[in-house]
């Protein structure tokens, strides 16, 4: 029976017989009742539709339904239609108007697809990356190699999962993975490495003084000033086995300091058998020596040498004036003539028969200094 609300008329009637009122007033309060359902059933059916229309557009775009919990809304709205399924509360029609843009009910199916997919493709990318050390001889696949970019990305996320320990639940994998010679840290392997080539270079050579564009392995030499570089900066304190490996090996952190010291120690030497430091320029015996000895002189006259330097030549008897060597040269000749002087019938060598016939050249031309002149004079040279 349908209710049909009262009329004015209807009203103005029921106002006149108590009973009746209350009649009027129950059949209004039903009436009324009834029409808040039907408008609530038409919104909500509104909102549904709305929802329907937003999932189709998800399927065009994603290619299905199955919608994240977390997308919003709409994510919300289809796991609640999956629970209304499963109670038995989804009205048949939403049902078919769900299954005819291919709804799935049940995800447990679709899981053990993306599974098996999931294998499919790791296993796929592992035969690639065999074939990789085939051809290459490792498994340092470039992140953008060219010839398989997918590969770089797969083989950099297998690193990023032993990292955060994704691979704590695949053991089968790492072990495959470590069987094939698998790189965790390219970085450390690369160190070592490079580390590998210092000890064989310092085997062939007698030491680590790699140079910067070493023609046989320019990586080795470029690494060796890397190292240099981070003790400098401070980066290399992180990793004092590092640093503690390479000083075992003989490292030296100052090249240039390394040169000074050993041609500071040649001199030694050469004062112990010449009995001075004047080594010549281009000393036959020892030309970067020669050079050397001019450059301390030339970095004392304008203030560039190290005061620790200056002192430690000048502990040793270095001679810094060019003026100061010709002299004591001239004097050691002198007195080679003095004693020749005053031992009569000693035969004068070829180099101070020069040197005499230099003095009195000197002498003609003016140019003789007076106070060589008078030490001549003093032992009767004959000019």
């Amino acid at each position: 029976m349908l209710l049909k609300p009262f009329s004015h008329s209807d009203q103005r009637e029921a106002n006149d017989f108590p009973i009746d009122r209350q009649i009027y007033s129950a059949w209004h309060l039903l009436t009324f009742r009834s029409l808040s359902t039907s408008g609530n059933q038409d919104k909500n059916h509104k909102k549904w539709m709305e929802r329907f229309q937003e999932l189709q557009e998800y399927k065009a775009i994603h290619g299905n339904c199955r919608v994240p919990t977390l997308f919003g809304c709409l994510g919300t709205w289809v796991k609640t239609q999956r629970g209304l399924h499963t109670t038995g509360n989804l009205m048949k029609d939403k049902q078919e108007m769900l299954e005819s843009i291919g709804f799935e009910w049940r995800l447990r199916k679709f899981v053990e697809l993306k599974t098996q997919h999931n294998e499919d493709m790791w296993n796929s990318q592992y035969d690639a990356l065999v074939k990789y050390k085939e051809m290459h001889g490792d498994t340092l696949v470039p992140r953008y190699y060219p010839g398989n970019k997918e590969l770089g990305i797969w083989v950099n996320n297998q690193r990023r999962n032993m990292k955060n320990g994704t691979f704590r639940a695949r053991p089968d994998r790492k072990a495959k993975l470590e069987d094939l010679g698998f790189v965790w840290d390219p970085q450390e392997h690369f160190w070592d490495a490079q580390y590998n080539a210092l000890v064989k270079y310092k085997e062939e050579h007698g030491d680590t003084l790699v140079p910067k564009d070493y023609p046989e392995n320019k990586e080795l030499g470029l690494w060796v000033t890397t190292q240099r570089a981070s003790l400098k900066n401070g980066t290399l304190r992180a990793r004092p086995d590092r640093k503690a490996k390479l000083e075992e090996l003989g490292f030296i952190w100052d090249p240039h300091e390394h040169f000074w010291e050993a041609q500071y120690d040649a001199l030694v030497k050469c004062k112990e058998k010449h009995g001075d430091t004047r080594v010549p320029r281009d000393d036959p015996e020892n030309k970067e020596l020669g050079f050397w000895v001019n450059e301390q002189r030339r970095q004392k006259k304008n203030g560039t040498l190290q005061a620790r330097r200056k002192a430690k030549l000048h502990d040793l008897g270095f001679v810094w004036d060019f003026d100061d060597i010709n002299e004591e040269a001239w004097l050691e000749s002198f007195e080679q003539l003095k004693w020749c002087y005053a031992n009569p019938g000693v035969v004068f060598d070829s180099a101070l028969r020069a040197w005499t016939i230099l003095q009195c050249r000197l002498h003609a031309k003016g140019s003789l200094a007076p106070h060589r002149k008078a030490l001549l004079d003093e032992i009767g040279f004959e000019w």
